[in-house]
């Protein structure tokens, strides 16, 4: 049995105050977020993941989004070609102008490849994908808009459980932003784990700061014991003969998936650095 330092809860949000309400308000104003569209233009159709931002917690008029030059044309130079004469649009049924921005290349064969960068303006904002009536919402989205910093929160696929708000984001090295609904703790969620994994560590204290120490209890299991520790822990086998044994500033994420895999081969918990001293 694994001896966890968070019990989860159902409980969610208190009611926050008109102030703290605006401040949240104000942050969500400014926020960057992706959406899934369908543009039609020029006797196609086009599945685009479109940039926007929120302006007054309304989506704004103006989106942008890219498309391979190669679903334009097979050659680079006619696609090139064909995007700058592109102009009026649907995209999900409403109304757009759209104009291009900007040509990527690469040339890592002899026939370049790359995107093409568009701007839309639309005769009316495509609505968020969720009401932002709801100021828990607006609240956890502020949070994780600030905590995914240059990544882009992919708004139509926010996920809403018993205890977090899930914020997946578009991007390398991060798969997106969970929102504790009891706390308001935001932590990341890097591509070095799996989405559930990082949610494991947080609710057994692994992702507390400053980083604490990880006490191993009782093993059961020795040879697993072992070779989970091992994996993130200066430790030798002759240390687990010896319990309790701590080990100093080794509770964070890198333990996770050796622990969670680990099982029921050890029992352990976290301290904090405080616990140490005194």
């Amino acid at each position: 049995m694994l001896i966890s330092k968070a019990t989860p809860r159902s409980s969610v949000f208190p009611t926050v105050t008109k102030w703290v309400a605006f401040v949240y308000s104000r942050a969500v104003a400014r926020l960057l977020y992706l959406q899934h569209h369908v543009l039609e233009t020029d006797g196609e159709r086009w599945e685009i993941n479109a940039e926007s931002r929120l302006r007054k917690l309304e989506p704004h008029t103006r989106i942008s989004f890219t498309l391979e030059l190669s679903s334009l044309a097979a050659d680079w130079q006619d696609a090139i070609a064909r995007a700058r004469r592109l102009d009026a649009a649907l995209i999900d049924g409403i109304g757009a102008r759209i104009q291009l921005s900007t040509v990527s290349l690469r040339f890592r064969t002899i026939e370049p490849s790359g995107e093409a960068e568009f701007w839309a303006d639309l005769d009316h904002p495509i609505p968020f994908p969720r009401s932002l009536d709801n100021t828990e919402l607006v609240e956890a989205l502020a949070l994780a808009g600030t905590e995914a910093g240059h990544w882009r929160i992919q708004a139509d696929e926010i996920e809403e459980t018993e205890r977090y708000w899930i914020f997946p984001t578009r991007g390398i090295g991060k798969l997106g932003v969970a929102v504790d609904r009891t706390t308001r703790r935001a932590f990341g969620l890097g591509s070095a784990l799996k989405r559930s994994t990082w949610i494991w560590a947080y609710e057994h204290g692994l992702l507390d700061e400053p980083v604490g120490d990880l006490v191993v209890e009782t093993v059961i299991d020795t040879d697993r014991a072992f070779e989970a520790l091992r994996q993130f822990a200066d430790v030798r086998r002759e240390d687990l003969e010896s319990l309790p044994l701590v080990l100093e500033d080794c509770a964070d994420w890198r333990a996770a998936a050796p622990l969670e895999a680990a099982d029921d081969a050890l029992r352990w918990s976290v301290t904090s650095p405080a616990a140490r001293r005194s």
